[in-house]
């Protein structure tokens, strides 16, 4: 297992956020790349995953995606630890990447964190 620094963590997640930042792009068009990233880690749970009120569920994701209610929905998916083992690095990345499309460096952090623990 490779354990990484705060330093190092943060410095990652703040590469990852200039890239993200470099391209200017309307706030529809963020919001698609966001729900792109859900989806995408979305599609990478186990078929038997176990979804709980606390912490996650199918349901509840998808309605908060589909009022665009981002936040929510990122952290209804970041529930599956809850009752789960981790679904794998792709998953974190996907998790990553909405984070910091979505300026929350805070989750990134956290999800970069779980990542390097998977």
């Amino acid at each position: 297992m490779v354990c990484l620094s705060i330093k190092q963590i943060l410095k990652r997640v703040n590469l990852q956020a200039r890239y993200v930042a470099r391209r200017v792009m309307s706030t529809t068009e963020k919001w698609k790349l966001i729900s792109e990233e859900l989806l995408a880690a979305y599609k990478l749970l186990p078929s038997d995953i176990k979804e709980s009120n606390f912490g996650y569920t199918k349901d509840d994701f998808l309605q908060y995606l589909s009022v665009n209610e981002l936040r929510l929905a990122m952290e209804e998916l970041d529930g599956v630890m809850e009752n789960n083992t981790s679904p794998g690095v792709l998953f974190w990345e996907h998790m990553i990447n909405a984070a910091n499309l979505m300026n929350r460096p805070e989750h990134a952090i956290k999800y970069e964190r779980i990542k390097v623990a998977t």
